[in-house]
């Protein structure tokens, strides 16, 4: 427990609703995921992660609370991250070996090294990042000072 609180303190910003009722075993606080570098540089995008009782047999389920134009991520907040699957053919699902740290280093990589736009959740915009790179720059933009600030 201590690592993963010490984690979150040095890596992410941290919130929640009622800190009389956050649990480190019911659920994670919101965070929000800085981007330094790539497309999404500048913006600050907000996750919730609720654990389940089950955990960790099966995967903590994880939204994105913040309106955002990526292949992986659709703008109602799903999340394609192989890690984040219970049932994965190829082996790199969920596994009760991973950890709340995996998940949040696997939403990071979203934004920079897994950014995926040949297996998209969010299929229009792997397509407009296909037609026109800097159209999709622009409209990544566009929705980080919307949303994202």
């Amino acid at each position: 427990m201590k690592s993963l609180t010490t984690f979150f303190v040095l890596h992410l910003k941290l919130g929640a609703a009622d800190s009389s009722h956050f649990s480190f075993q019911n659920c994670l606080p919101k965070y929000i995921n800085s981007q330094n570098e790539g497309y999404y540089q500048g913006g600050k995008f907000q996750f919730e992660t609720e654990v389940p009782d089950a955990y960790n047999m099966v995967p903590p389920r994880v939204k994105c609370l913040t309106k955002i134009w990526h292949p992986n991520i659709t703008e109602t907040g799903e999340i394609c991250l192989s890690l984040l699957r219970e049932h994965s053919i190829d082996g790199t699902g969920w596994a009760p070996t991973r950890t709340l740290k995996d998940v949040v280093w696997g939403l990071n990589s979203l934004f920079t090294d897994l950014l995926n736009f040949d297996d998209p959740l969010n299929i229009e915009a792997a397509e407009h990042h296909l037609r026109d790179k800097e159209d999709f720059r622009d409209k990544v933009d566009e929705y980080i000072k919307r949303y994202a600030r």
